[in-house]
């Protein structure tokens, strides 16, 4: 035994040798702390007001805490207007960094592999049921990129199902327009969080998996768009379609990929030139005269991916569609902090999956064995292939990384 695995034995032990209500309140105690000094900032910086249905009265731990995942800070607000301390199921990238994974830890945050089945997590929610915890859970599995609420994973309504607990759902709304996911920079508008109780303990038992599932995801419904049609809320900032290339690919003029770049708050194709301005509303307007061929957001991405699924359908084997030039690919197992460097090359998409060159060498990912693939960071592309955890890094700081998320899609849509 090496002594660094005697050493992560070794505080494992003092760790299981630490009384459970001992755990417990040192954890909230220095949760407590953090969410306190949240409760100073938050709520003002972004303009939240929080409402609580009265029937939230005489609701206690062990209880599931559900929301719809808007905003990168979403788990901060939503526990800042909880009355309870909250646990959360996170993202495991978080806990990649060092001291970024003790503080997660340090507020009780549970690490979770994106899009895929997680025997260590599911452990540890039972024991937080077991401790009388509250469970926080984006049922999403990631965050929304238009600002509609992405189809819930039925993985989690049977864990309702299992622990029979109650649920309580928070909906966010202004979360999106305020924090886009493809956007660095936040915008001053407004947020609404509004907490109710969905489920008891007493309609869980005689509700099937199938039944809670359609029940929460009816509660956990909501669209960005749609919402501030009627709302009218603006919300005001600087450059307000930068970095609209990290999502939206596809010029809906001239039909060709990657070739649309933002500045300040307009979007141009610069292959036929189509140009749009993203409003304060969060909408779209032609700048060229007459209507824009899509005024929002979340029309625009789906019509980029029917264009995109149909440019894959009618190509030839071997024939690559997407090419990137100066791709790093990096390698490495889940839980592990550092993933190793393995080649840089030219990274491409045809109908088998994603290849890999650098001179020789060629490696390639067939779209039926890739497994939770998510984007991290803006345009990091994270996958699993077999055992191995696998990263595709862009040298090119702008280019899209969630058009081969769409792709991988299209690809099992169309193939499999």
């Amino acid at each position: 035994m090496s002594k660094t695995t005697e050493r992560r034995a070794e505080r494992k032990d003092r760790r299981e040798s630490i009384p459970k209500k001992e755990k417990k309140r040192k954890k909230y105690l220095a949760g407590g702390l953090v969410r306190w000094g949240l409760s100073l900032v938050l709520p003002r910086k972004y303009k939240i007001k929080y409402s609580h249905n009265a029937n939230l009265k005489g609701v206690k731990p062990p209880y599931f805490l559900f929301g719809n995942h808007t905003n990168v800070w979403d788990p901060f607000l939503m526990a800042v207007g909880n009355k309870h301390y909250v646990n959360y199921v996170a993202n495991d990238e978080y806990f990649r960094k060092k001291i970024l994974s003790w503080l997660m830890r340090l507020a009780g945050a549970i690490p979770k592999t994106k899009f895929m089945t997680d025997s260590d997590t599911v452990r540890s929610i039972f024991r937080l049921k077991e401790n009388s915890d509250v469970i926080g859970i984006y049922p999403e599995g990631g965050r929304t990129w238009p600002g509609l609420t992405q189809p819930l994973l039925f993985s989690t309504s049977k864990l309702v199902k299992k622990l029979k607990i109650p649920v309580v759902c928070a909906l966010t709304k202004g979360g999106s327009l305020t924090f886009p996911r493809w956007a660095r920079k936040y915008r001053k508008g407004r947020i609404f969080i509004h907490y109710s109780l969905l489920l008891t303990p007493e309609q869980i038992e005689t509700m099937t998996a199938e039944e809670i599932h359609e029940k929460l995801t009816a509660a956990l419904a909501h669209d960005e768009i749609a919402w501030n049609r009627e709302a009218r809320i603006k919300f005001k900032g600087s450059k307000l379609a930068e970095h609209l290339e990290w999502y939206i690919y596809a010029c809906p003029s001239c039909g060709k990929l990657e070739t649309l770049h933002s500045k300040k708050d307009t979007y141009t194709c610069e292959n036929c030139g189509y140009t749009v301005r993203y409003t304060a509303y969060g909408l779209f307007e032609s700048v060229n005269g007459g209507k824009a061929l899509h005024d929002n957001i979340t029309d625009w991405s789906f019509a980029q991916y029917d264009l995109l699924k149909q440019k894959i359908a009618a190509l030839p084997d071997g024939e690559a569609l997407l090419r990137h030039d100066a791709v790093a690919l990096f390698l490495g197992h889940r839980r592990e902090r550092v993933l190793g460097k393995v080649m840089t090359g030219t990274l491409t998409l045809t109908r088998e999956g994603f290849h890999l060159t650098d001179g020789g060498e060629t490696r390639t990912f067939l779209h039926e064995k890739v497994r939770g693939l998510t984007i991290n960071y803006k345009n990091v592309i994270d996958f699993y292939y077999g055992d191995e955890k696998l990263r595709l890094e862009f040298a090119d700081r702008e280019a899209c990384g969630f058009i081969w998320e769409d792709a991988l899609r299209a690809l099992r849509t169309l193939y499999s």
